[in-house]
């Protein structure tokens, strides 16, 4: 190969063999978790507005995932939301920037680094406005629960943080039917000190990501094979998604 480039999924990741991975189980059973297709927060990129987050929603409605989040929140739940929300809302806009979001969130015992919750308000800011209603923070809200719930039915040593066995197995039951060799070539990118494992933000930080790039290889598999044939135009201007 060239001098000083390493094969996808070269480094600690390859130390393990196929072997030691469980099977996943059946879908459906994993608390929190949207079938597969369903995965919130991930719009269709408009071709080469590469320097843009996924598309727009300018319209007054709510896009179905984030409908079908807020469906799952009790009346019990919305009050005490609501509660969090209008205590930061302090000017009475209506809305909340990603810094009162992140205190918002503090609030509500939901705690990580604030630039995982700057990618978390662009995922649910449909408008790109840089702020967040009280119905896209009610749906942030219970996907972040969601996700939670999830990150620990798969922590099954209860270690706080996911191996690589257990996050293959989230992964798969999330929808993201990616290989051994795909996922190893993909955590680096996470795991920034090559500990073979994730904590919840950095597993959220990947979901964030595998869900933007399913998205865009979805946008170019407009007839649904699984593959895509890109032109070197194209797959530059693809780039920005990959960061």
């Amino acid at each position: 190969g060239q001098p000083g480039m390493q094969q996808p999924g070269a480094g600690q990741y390859q130390s393990q063999s196929p072997g030691q991975f469980q099977q996943p189980g059946q879908p459906g059973q994993q608390p929190g978790f949207q079938q597969p297709g369903q995965q919130p927060g991930f719009q269709q990129p408009n071709q080469y507005q590469s320097q843009q987050q996924f598309g727009n929603n300018n319209n007054n409605n709510p896009p179905q995932w984030q409908q079908s989040l807020s469906n799952q929140v009790s009346p019990q739940e919305y009050q005490q939301i609501q509660k969090w929300f209008y205590a930061v809302d302090t000017d009475r806009s209506g809305h909340i920037d990603v810094n009162e979001l992140h205190q918002c969130l503090s609030m509500g015992g939901i705690k990580f680094d604030f630039n995982i919750t700057q990618k978390v308000l662009q995922v649910f800011d449909e408008d790109r406005s840089g702020n967040i209603g009280l119905n896209e923070f009610v749906a942030l809200h219970k996907f972040l629960q969601n996700m939670i719930e999830s990150f620990k039915f798969f922590d099954q040593d209860n270690s706080g943080t996911l191996d690589t066995n257990e996050l293959l197995q989230a992964l798969h039951r999330a929808g993201y039917n990616i290989s051994q060799h795909a996922l190893f070539s993909a955590l680096p990118k996470f795991d920034s000190n090559r500990s073979g494992s994730l904590t919840f933000d950095q597993y959220l930080d990947l979901c964030i990501y595998f869900g933007n790039i399913r998205k865009l290889f979805s946008f170019y598999d407009k007839f649904g094979t699984g593959r895509i044939t890109l032109s070197f135009d194209q797959l530059i201007a693809c780039t920005p998604y990959f960061k």
